[in-house]
């Protein structure tokens, strides 16, 4: 649709007919979004933004309508269309308006309608990425039939596992949830596959809801999370995901770009060690990052002798006890730094993550990230891995 960047009127330089006051059109735009998805809302704000800078138009929406149809605008009288289409048949309803349509959605194949797209393949390795670093070398993926960007998500996921070596199931569900699905009987099916998959595991869902849905499964099947299932979402629906217990990771959805990061949460705190004797180090070292202690606390609990474990551990985690506890402590301290909030001081920081002082918290972070933790903060501003 065309756009109007000029100011709503242009006065003449010089008297005379041929210097009329000349004002812009204003342009009816239909804005057709789905309401109570993450996504839709962030889309509906970025229009409304720019509306309010840059473009003479009014909005029309449905009032009490989760779903809008394109279909419902035959006849409109409008200028344009912002929509989610999701179906074929809406794209030839779209044809008919004789109007600019812009898609807002993946689900259909690419060609059929101008559209602004996010790239999925690009989530779908960023997911397999997360749980890859998490250790873990069994995979799944639980997508939805007929949606063209989930099977794109899809592909990421699965070529990144493969190329890793990972094993990787995938779960497909019906392509939609409507007033007739019975919810108890996806359950029973979900919970089937995810009985005949061997832990630890780590499932990615294509969306938080689907992540949610892995999670009640994991419970009726008997699995705990993260410790035996980590569980990874997208879209980084807050409602969604900070009240699911425990609190959901998700994949953050960028429009034209790669995903700008992965919000860790506690579905997937966890590291995939089948070793008993390197997964108790792992997770004493966890348990106890907040507190000053060394490689020597870590074996004292031990019950094998200290090469033994020290070799053990680098061959199944990929770098020393003394690097481990580190790394944790750094990773600790991101999350403190990329909080919302009233900022915490650096020597408050230094001490939550175990190091003994700001000086040092400084030195290992530095050395880890390539960044001071000044530096890390001012260039993340959410809470984003």
């Amino acid at each position: 649709m065309r756009r109007t960047d000029r100011p709503a009127t242009a006065r003449a330089t010089a008297p005379g007919p041929e210097h009329e006051t000349v004002i812009a059109k204003t342009r009816n735009v239909a804005l057709l979004l789905a309401a109570g998805w993450e996504s839709a809302e962030r889309f509906r704000r970025g229009v409304i933004d720019y509306v309010r800078r840059k473009a003479r138009w009014t909005i029309t929406t449905m009032p009490e309508t989760f779903g809008p149809s394109i279909r419902s605008l035959a006849g409109w009288d409008g200028d344009g269309v912002i929509a989610n289409i999701r179906r074929k048949r809406d794209v030839h309803a779209a044809g008919k308006l004789g109007i600019p349509v812009v898609v807002m959605s993946g689900a259909l194949a690419e060609g059929l309608l101008p559209r602004v797209l996010t790239d999925n393949e690009a989530i779908g390795r960023l997911g397999a990425e997360h749980l890859l670093d998490c250790g873990f070398r069994r995979a799944a993926f639980y997508g939805r039939r007929g949606a063209y960007d989930i099977s794109l998500r899809r592909k990421g996921f699965v070529d990144r596992c493969s190329h890793a070596g990972a094993a990787c199931a995938t779960f497909w569900a019906p392509s939609l949830f409507g007033r007739w699905s019975n919810w108890s009987h996806a359950g029973q099916k979900l919970d089937g596959f995810l009985a005949g998959l061997r832990p630890p595991l780590g499932v990615m869902a294509c969306d938080d809801l689907r992540a949610r849905m892995v999670l009640d499964s994991c419970r009726r099947v008997g699995y705990r999370v993260p410790d035996d299932v980590a569980i990874l979402g997208v879209d980084n629906n807050e409602l969604i995901c900070e009240f699911a217990d425990p609190p959901l990771s998700s994949v953050a959805r960028a429009i034209l770009l790669s995903p700008p990061g992965l919000v860790r949460r506690r579905s997937t705190d966890v590291l995939a060690i089948e070793d008993p004797h390197v997964a108790s180090a792992v997770t004493l070292i966890r348990e106890r990052i907040g507190e000053p202690f060394g490689v020597e606390v870590v074996m004292r609990q031990a019950s094998v002798s200290r090469r033994w474990l020290e070799q053990r551990f680098k061959d199944m985690v990929g770098c020393t006890i003394y690097q481990y506890i580190c790394r944790t402590r750094a990773e600790h301290a991101k999350d403190l730094l990329a909080a919302p909030g009233k900022k915490m001081l650096l020597k408050d920081i230094a001490q939550a993550c175990g190091f003994p002082n700001a000086k040092r918290f400084r030195l290992v972070f530095d050395r880890l990230t390539g960044q001071s933790p000044a530096q890390y903060r001012r260039s993340r501003p959410s809470r984003q891995a």
